[in-house]
């Protein structure tokens, strides 16, 4: 008896030791191989998606302008103002030392700064009397680029500069001066004419405009 038993406890252990040896085998190659389809811990369905929190894999996804470049987020007013002031205090020295190229730069940097709150400080009013400080660093800007780029024989980024102080105040001078200059250089005589004339109406004494305007009736009868 007692070796029968111990011949059958001997076959139990062995069997046992099979079956562990095989659950054992099972449970490495469920480890070893890719999770179902249906396993709630299936993670590899979203390998793909790029979901992490460092802000520099999120750079791709910020708003860029027309040049491909990443717009940065636009300072408050405050801010704006300030460093606009800054760049075309620095700008205006530069057109004093004649270095046109970089005073155009300093000029565009400000109204760069400051172009996201064009609407809310002109509110699409034409400008009359009692024009604010804010208002008038956005002519003045306006103003001294016509002029720089005129200088700088980029007559149609003039005459689009232009065309934002005369659409404000129709009776800026300079501008209404600057933009008859530029409508001559593109060939624009008709307009050239009118805004030269305007500037005369508006100062009778302006010798600059009435040289310019004889040019345009010359190159009028030179086509």
């Amino acid at each position: 008896t007692f070796s029968l038993h111990n011949s059958t406890a001997g076959k139990k252990e062995r069997s046992m030791s099979s079956e562990d040896k095989e659950e054992n085998s099972m449970e490495a190659s469920e480890d070893s191989s890719s999770p179902s389809k249906g396993d709630a811990n299936d993670y590899s369905r979203f390998k793909d998606v790029n979901d992490s929190d460092d802000d520099g894999e999120k750079e791709g996804k910020k708003e860029k302008d027309a040049d491909g470049k990443i717009k940065e987020p636009a300072l408050p007013l405050h801010e704006a103002i300030g460093a606009a002031t800054d760049l075309k205090e620095s700008g205006n020295a530069f057109v004093k030392s004649g270095s046109m190229v970089e005073a155009k730069e300093k000029y565009e940097k400000a109204l760069e700064l400051l172009r996201p709150h064009e609407e809310v400080v002109f509110k699409g009013e034409v400008i009359t009397e009692g024009t604010d400080a804010t208002q008038s660093l956005f002519l003045s800007l306006y103003g001294n680029l016509s002029m720089v780029l005129l200088k700088v024989e980029e007559y149609k980024e003039c005459k689009m500069y232009c065309d934002k102080v005369v659409a404000k105040d129709a009776t800026h001078v300079k501008s209404l001066f600057r933009r008859g200059c530029a409508n001559h250089k593109l060939g624009y005589f008709d307009e050239a004419k009118f805004d030269l004339e305007k500037v005369i109406e508006l100062d009778a004494g302006n010798a600059a405009a009435k040289k310019e305007l004889a040019a345009v009736a010359k190159s009028v009868k030179e086509k």
